[in-house]
């Protein structure tokens, strides 16, 4: 709602046929394109035709972008002058319209709206503020606080759309849970600070081993889940048991004293013979999890159909 009154906003006082507009975290070192002209054009535009000014503007987009303050600087083909204009929410966020024109008389006619457009944004930044702060504390609730991973809450909210979502471009996910083997003897002989040491090394290990396409959980407790993207039963394979050595030999130390643990690892596939949902997915592969649990921990197993017809003791000892 707040970037889409702000879109209104500068088209209604600057009259800019070309804008973008970022959102610039400085505490997490983070800039994203909320708004782009660009992209408005691609979708308004039915024939497919290349359009050099869009060229030009994606172009500059990561120049620009860290330009303060504001600054008016010539650029390459049909687009010119570009004019940056940031504005500070917080301590932290920084909002940064950038206007694109093709010649010194629209440029010109920009900057003098300028100020009109800062006296709108100024009285603004209040709502802005709160705006986002209410979408962080939304995403916050997302998030598992220990490993900064998904949580439960979201995959409950969001798998049935990843599900509709793959059926529709028919994409395919390899499903991998995860469990830390005789977790609770860690907890038991040195305490859950410890305990939380290796679920939050983990959580690390996982996100230097998967894409930014892929989507990890803490599925609870001990327990994580990943979904990887377009992966093949070959490569689910190669990244579970990259993620497994890794944990193996990654120690967690107390007292001076070096702890390990190892994982077990279960993986199905969606869509296949066997699987008709993302959920049905994932509890085939908590079933090939236990499967091995008992076959000796420390490693993975993949599910198959007779799984199904033996009755796996969910309750192993973890």
């Amino acid at each position: 709602d707040v970037y889409s009154d702000l879109v209104a906003l500068v088209r209604n006082v600057t009259h800019a046929e070309h804008f973008s507009i970022y959102s610039i975290d400085r505490k997490e070192q983070t800039k994203s394109l909320v708004y782009s002209t660009v992209a408005e054009a691609m979708q308004n535009d039915e024939s497919g035709t290349h359009h050099s000014e869009m060229d030009e503007e994606i172009a500059l987009f990561d120049d620009i972008v860290y330009e303060f303050p504001s600054l008016m600087a010539e650029g390459k083909g049909n687009i010119a002058f570009y004019y940056c204009i940031p504005i500070d929410i917080d301590e932290n966020q920084t909002i940064v319209i950038a206007l694109f024109a093709q010649n010194r008389k629209d440029m010109e006619s920009y900057r003098a709206s300028v100020l009109s457009l800062k006296y709108y944004l100024e009285n603004a930044k209040p709502v802005i503020e709160s705006k986002l702060l209410a979408q962080k504390l939304r995403e916050q609730s997302l998030l598992d606080g220990l490993t900064g991973l998904y949580n439960r809450k979201f995959l409950e909210e969001f798998i049935d759309k990843i599900d509709n979502q793959a059926k529709r471009s028919r994409t395919h996910y390899a499903v991998l849970m995860l469990d830390i083997d005789f977790f609770k003897q860690v907890n038991d002989t040195y305490g859950h600070d410890v305990g939380d040491q290796f679920i939050k090394m983990l959580g690390h290990i996982i996100k230097n081993h998967i894409r930014s396409s892929d989507i990890a959980v803490r599925y609870g407790g001990e327990e994580f889940l990943i979904l990887l993207h377009e992966s093949s039963r070959e490569g689910a394979i190669k990244v579970a048991e990259t993620i497994r050595k890794s944990f193996a030999k990654t120690a967690v130390y107390v007292k001076g004293k070096a702890v390990r643990k190892t994982l077990s690892i279960g993986i199905s596939l969606f869509p296949d013979t066997y699987t008709s949902s993302l959920r049905e997915a994932i509890k085939h592969a908590d079933i090939a999890l236990y499967k091995a649990k008992e076959a000796g921990r420390d490693q993975i197993a993949f599910f198959e159909l007779s799984m199904l017809d033996r009755n796996i003791n969910r309750e192993v000892t973890k």
